[in-house]
């Protein structure tokens, strides 16, 4: 039985609007991906399984090649957990989630692409997807071709309020920074503050409101130096820094950025209190950051509550991660963010089944605006501008783990904010 949302053109047609190599190679990657996933679960499928079930297709457009390949294996992984638990246990009630993963390479162009295949060759009617400049670039898409787009990765502030078809479902920077700077200027007296960003939408983004939100809380921006995508080399601009003196530095780049940057800055002699958000979890930071990695804070949505307690939907993916893959050693903010993503489809789903509704997108992107989820991080509504309030809190690395040690409730968040944006 097709998708409620799938047109009838045949695949071949729907092929030939997306040209060149670069959709053969994508889908060949799609396929096998697909064909992955698809094998994993059915050989630990539920005897549900075997009874007929509508299905509903949405897709992941996250990197598996290139330098952030190593978040498209986790992400995949995610995928695989969340829905052995909601299509093993007939979650939404006669609805199989089915996925195709693709590759965005973190390429807006080729995340374009991607969507492109997931809407007119797969069928998606919701789709997954991170990265500050690949979202962008894909919102126009979701939006004339009217699919729930949900970024669940890209955190600049340039993603807010940007099509009534794309949800965050991450708190964004400008929701995320004056959090991280109460806490680094009023709290632990570091009045002097250096930004190290990336030149594209994410980065940008931050920049535009770092050095204001520092400002309103008494702290004092003493350089703020940019780097292209795809640089390798940031001495140039960390002796710049250095020159500044700061206390701290804030990084706004990727999580396979970060610790090449950590480490190339103690090689300066440049060792201040790294900063930055979510994506200082990851691997890389402790491989390549090293000892002068550690210490360093960096905010995200909260999996925990007021007293640093696992909360329950989180607990319930530790607990798989390990039942499927041995440890949570690589368990990080992105795994989490996605699993995050294929719940939210779930439950919207779900809602849409209990009252009668059809799993259309139009109808998805409806309930999405209204509905309360329990989360992984807690409970999550959509504003105004389809952004996700949250609870967010403050992590640091300790001896090579992540751990939090402070949570701010939506509420918290939003009073904080206020406070930073009157000053």
């Amino acid at each position: 039985m097709q998708p409620e949302h799938v047109s009838d053109r045949t695949a071949e047609n729907a092929m030939a609007r997306v040209s060149g190599w670069k959709l053969n190679r994508l889908r060949s990657r799609t396929l096998a991906l697909t064909a992955m996933v698809a094998a994993a679960l059915s050989c630990a499928a539920a005897p549900a399984l075997a009874q007929a079930r509508q299905k509903f297709n949405f897709a992941v457009t996250f990197p598996l090649t290139g330098i952030a390949a190593s978040q498209g294996e986790t992400a995949s992984k995610a995928v695989k957990i969340a829905l052995q638990e909601i299509n093993d246990h007939d979650y939404i009630g006669g609805v199989e989630l089915v996925p195709f993963i693709l590759d965005s390479e973190a390429k807006p162009d080729i995340g374009v692409r991607a969507l492109e295949q997931a809407i007119t060759v797969n069928g998606a009617g919701y789709v997954i997807t991170g990265y500050s400049s690949v979202s962008a670039a894909q919102a126009p898409i979701a939006e004339r071709s009217r699919v729930v787009l949900v970024n669940v990765g890209g955190a600049s502030p340039v993603l807010s309020n940007l099509s009534p078809w794309f949800f965050n479902a991450i708190p964004l920077t400008h929701l995320q920074i004056p959090i991280l700077l109460e806490e680094i200027i009023e709290v632990q007296h570091k009045k002097s503050v250096a930004l190290l960003f990336r030149d594209d939408d994410l980065g940008r983004g931050i920049r535009s409101l770092f050095g204001a939100s520092a400002q309103a809380l008494g702290g004092k921006l003493v350089a703020e130096e940019s780097y292209l995508p795809g640089t390798n080399d940031f001495r140039r601009q960390l002796a710049r820094i250095r020159a500044g003196s700061p206390d701290m530095v804030y990084i706004a780049g990727v999580a396979t950025e970060i610790g090449s940057i950590i480490g190339q800055a103690a090689s300066l002699g440049l060792t201040p209190l790294w900063t930055s958000y979510g994506a200082y979890n990851h691997k890389a930071t402790i491989e390549l950051g090293k000892q002068a990695a550690d210490g360093g804070i960096y905010t995200n949505p909260a999996n925990f509550g007021a007293n640093l307690k696992t909360l329950p939907r989180y607990e319930q993916m530790l607990s798989a991660w390990r039942t499927a893959y041995g440890s949570t050693s690589d368990l990080d903010y992105i795994a989490g963010q996605i699993y995050l993503g294929v719940y939210l489809l779930a439950d919207t789903l779900k809602t849409l089944k209990s009252s009668g509704k059809a799993l259309t997108p139009e109808n998805i992107r409806d309930a999405m605006r209204t509905t309360k989820y329990e989360t992984v991080t807690g409970p999550m509504t959509f504003d105004k501008h389809q952004d996700a309030l949250t609870s967010i809190a403050i992590y640091r690395l300790e001896k090579s783990e992540f751990k939090p040690y402070k949570v701010y409730s939506s509420d918290d968040v939003s009073a904080i904010n206020a406070r930073v944006v009157k000053q």
